[in-house]
């Protein structure tokens, strides 16, 4: 039997929410009192493929945080996880509201990325990283899915748990 590379570390209940529209909440804003999400980059790929993105409904649902005991890939990774492991952006989004300035939470705020699967409307899986920068802002990436090792073992992988 293969060792498995993912190892559990936390796991949080994200509420649901109605109607998530990507490009209303992810943008770059590093300062201001409204600003939720200190965002200092979006890269092309997340532009690309994810900003127009609209979900009509975002069930409430648990996500697993899992740390890596090995390098792995973006396939490696999908099959880890299994088939119920893709999120939607809007609950990446809560997980980022709650430590949008780099507070203490599931996600780590240590340079290294934060890893989610999101299902597009075609049903394509993209993988979205999202790191917490030591001079206080958050960087978004993703859209490219990689079949080589390209997350360290000190990075970070969120999964859908289960949708109570």
């Amino acid at each position: 039997m293969k060792e498995k590379s993912l190892i559990p570390v936390t796991s949080v209940h994200i509420d649901g929410a109605g109607r998530f529209v990507a490009r209303d909440h992810f943008r770059v804003a590093v300062s201001g009192d409204d600003v939720m999400v200190q965002i200092s980059h979006i890269g092309q790929g997340f532009n690309q493929f994810l900003i127009d993105r609209i979900e009509e409904s975002v069930e409430p649902c648990d996500v697993r945080f899992y740390d890596l005991t090995n390098s792995m890939s973006d396939v490696d990774i999908q099959q880890e996880l299994g088939h119920a492991y893709a999120m939607k952006l809007g609950h990446v989004w809560q997980l980022l509201k709650n430590q949008g300035h780099g507070e203490t939470g599931p996600l780590i705020t240590n340079t290294w990325p934060n890893v989610f699967h999101i299902q597009t409307c075609n049903g394509r899986i993209l993988p979205v990283s999202a790191q917490w920068w030591g001079y206080g802002v958050w960087t978004m990436n993703g859209g490219y899915p990689f079949d080589t090792p390209n997350y360290l073992s000190v990075s970070r992988v969120c999964g859908l748990w289960s949708k109570p």
